[in-house]
Parts: C-alpha cells; sequence; structure tokens
C-alpha cells in the first residue's frame, strides 16, 4: 500500500544554524557545525570521553510557547532541564507517527 506525503514546510535547528535558509548555506560552504563544547558547566565537562560536538547555539526553546502548551511544560520549568533534554519535545512533535 502507498501512502502519500504532503511536504507543508521546512525546518532546521542544527549545529550550523536556527533556521533552514543558515543552515543550508552552512551545508553548501562546507562549514562543519563541530567544535570544542560550550554549553556543558565545567563541572560536568569531565563526565564525557569526548569535549568536542555538534552544538547548537542561540536558541531558545523555552519560547516556543506552542510546544510548551502540548507537553504542559512552563518556560520557568523547561529552563531547569538538563542542557541535553530541550530538543527531545521537539522530536517528538516533529518525529515519525
Amino acid at each position: 500500500m502507498k501512502r502519500r506525503v504532503v511536504v507543508t514546510g521546512l525546518g532546521i535547528v542544527s549545529p550550523l544554524g536556527n533556521d533552514l535558509a543558515s543552515s543550508w548555506e552552512g551545508i553548501t560552504q562546507g562549514r562543519s557545525g563541530i567544535g570544542p563544547l560550550t554549553n556543558v558547566a565545567d563541572a560536568y565537562l569531565d563526565r564525557f570521553t569526548t569535549k568536542i560536538a555538534g552544538e547548537v547555539k542561540g536558541f531558545d526553546i523555552t519560547a516556543d510557547n506552542e510546544l510548551f502548551g502540548k507537553f504542559r511544560v512552563s518556560g520557568k520549568d523547561a529552563k531547569r532541564w538538563d542542557p541535553f533534554i530541550p530538543l527531545r519535545p521537539r522530536c517528538l512533535v516533529h518525529g515519525p507517527a
């Protein structure tokens, strides 16, 4: 059975940029989003075997009121999350069913 799919838009949050245009520009220019970890508190840094990663910078997931409404998580509570958790709800919302 064939499934029909309609793509109504594209979006991306990546180490190369927080929107489609800047991420695509980084890809086509051959830039790497990989670099030294900067969003991890020094107290936690020694827990990692690597000190380099592709970090998303300048993105505040707590500003997405629609997303947090779906999960009933306030922006205040979201700011207490571990820095590696914020994108998980977005993947659940936009990921495969």
